[in-house]
């Protein structure tokens, strides 16, 4: 078992992106279900709990591709069932690099027509995901293999904060950026690549500690066993 906290750590998206949108976030990722070290869908439902978000959104890597099995992929959906249906929270998801190799796109198709739940289809596209009544735009896109090493961060658009001024623009993006902190390559990119796109947060998987690349606007993983609960 990792070493899961057991409170949340608040962060705040940077002052540029506070513009009193009033929106809580909680956002994990890397929960690496059937691994040893997971910290498990128990840790998570409680940790969500105690954020009391607006919306949820999760990193990539829910189910271990070593480790995990049947009994996690079920977890898995039982976790999201919990989050869009039992808490009735819209939920954001993407899929890392451990989802695809287990096929979690196929195991957890139900998720395409859930209401409370946005996830980009298919692997080739970012794709601008958002909730009635919740002023954010998601910007998200799947890996595509566990060994994904495209670069696909031109995909992504830049923010256009004239047409729409009161919107938080946030990209939620599993990748290792320059490698630093993984051992693993995954959709390689560069810091100043993403400051280049104007978000007022990019939300990261694939790490498994918690990095801070920049706080304003925020750039970084929470790491393995560790909510954040972002203000904006």
């Amino acid at each position: 078992m990792t070493c899961a906290e057991e409170q949340p750590e608040v962060v705040v998206a940077g002052e540029d992106a506070t513009r009193g949108i009033g929106v809580t976030i909680a956002f994990f990722s890397d929960l690496h279900l059937g691994a040893p070290h997971a910290p498990g869908r128990d840790w998570a439902e409680k940790m969500v709990t105690r954020v009391k978000p607006d919306v949820v959104v999760f990193g990539g890597d829910l189910v271990d591709h070593r480790d995990g099995g049947l009994a996690d992929i079920t977890a898995a959906s039982g976790l999201l069932s919990t989050i869009a249906e039992s808490l009735e929270l819209p939920l954001v998801i993407i899929w890392g690099n451990h989802d695809a190799e287990v096929g979690l796109h196929r195991e957890l198709a139900w998720i395409t027509d859930h209401p409370r739940i946005r996830c980009p289809e298919g692997t080739d596209s970012v794709q601008v995901l958002s909730f009635p009544g919740i002023p954010v735009y998601f910007y998200a896109m799947n890996v595509g293999e566990k060994n994904d090493s495209r670069a696909v961060i031109d995909a992504y658009p830049v923010a256009d904060r004239v047409v729409h001024p009161d919107v938080a623009h946030v990209g939620v993006f599993h990748t290792s950026l320059t490698g630093e902190f993984s051992k693993n390559p995954c959709l390689p990119a560069t810091p100043d690549e993403l400051l280049e796109k104007r978000y007022d947060a990019w939300l990261l998987g694939h790490v498994h500690s918690s990095h801070i690349i920049s706080e304003n606007p925020l750039i970084g993983w929470p790491g393995m066993g560790h909510m954040w609960q972002v203000h904006f």
